[in-house]
């Protein structure tokens, strides 16, 4: 659908943009089989790949460093969880061609985070918390064995998934702020829930198949609500308070509830 991918575009800043002020340092080790990524109070900017022989290459970019280093860190040994927090700062997180054996955790306190991840599989749980800030979250082929959540705090955020496989649940929660939510080319083997919070919130939907139960909340405000080519065993929609607009085309659901949505797109 066309609206997804201009909406895509508007609501994700060129990384150089993003990245003010001093770059910072990130700290990058081994422990007891999980891959630990931690930042310090600057703008931190990583890239996670996977080489060949399997060991994950973390890389600094615009000018932050790697244990203190200008060069990538290598390490090995990585066979259970990758855990990345960036901490303070406008930071960027970009994970592509790795796969992860379990949990894939990602955190990051207040601040404009990136975050991207293309051509990723986790063997377990992927779990994203961003805290306050206007965060652009980006997941493209991907797939997750389990349940994927994704949370962000209060601010102006952006959320996309596209051509992702999701084995159990997916929970998407992007708190108060004028949110923008786009999902496409998805397959959910459980349930997915997508709450806006408060705001005048975007949430569109196009070619997704949900095994169970689809929710989408939009919480108060003046709210857009796209979907398109969407099955699902159950669905319930609600765009809370405000003037609310819905577009739905070729929904399929034994059972649909819809509340406060009372204008057409």
């Amino acid at each position: 659908m066309r609206r997804v991918t201009n909406r895509k575009r508007l609501g994700v800043e060129p990384l150089e943009e993003r990245i003010l002020l001093q770059a910072g340092n990130v700290w990058a080790y081994v422990d007891d089989g999980d891959l630990i990524v931690r930042g310090n109070g600057g703008n931190n900017a990583v890239q996670i790949t996977q080489l060949p022989n399997g060991a994950y290459q973390i890389t600094g970019t615009g000018g932050t460093t790697v244990n203190g280093a200008n060069q990538p860190a290598v390490l090995n040994g990585v066979n259970d969880d990758a855990k990345i927090n960036l901490g303070r700062g406008n930071d960027s997180i970009t994970i592509e061609g790795a796969a992860v054996p379990d949990d894939l955790k990602i955190k990051d306190s207040n601040g404009n985070n990136l975050v991207q991840l293309t051509e990723v599989t986790v063997g377990d749980d992927l779990n994203l918390k961003l805290k306050n800030g206007n965060n652009n979250v980006e997941l493209a082929d991907v797939y997750v064995d389990e349940e994927l959540k994704i949370e962000t705090g209060r601010g102006a955020d952006v959320v996309n998934l596209e051509s992702v496989n999701i084995g159990k649940d997916v929970k998407i929660k992007t708190n108060d702020g004028d949110d923008q939510v786009s999902i496409a080319d998805a397959n959910v083997g459980d349930d997915m829930k997508v709450n806006t919070g408060d705001g005048n919130d975007v949430v569109a939907i196009d070619p997704t198949n949900v095994a169970e139960e689809l929710k989408v909340k939009l919480g108060d405000g003046d709210d857009d609500l796209y979907m398109d080519t969407v099955t699902a065993d159950e669905i319930e929609l609600d765009g809370g308070d405000g003037f609310d607009r819905q577009e739905l085309t070729l929904v399929d659901a034994d059972e649909m509830e819809l509340e406060d949505l009372e204008g057409t797109l």
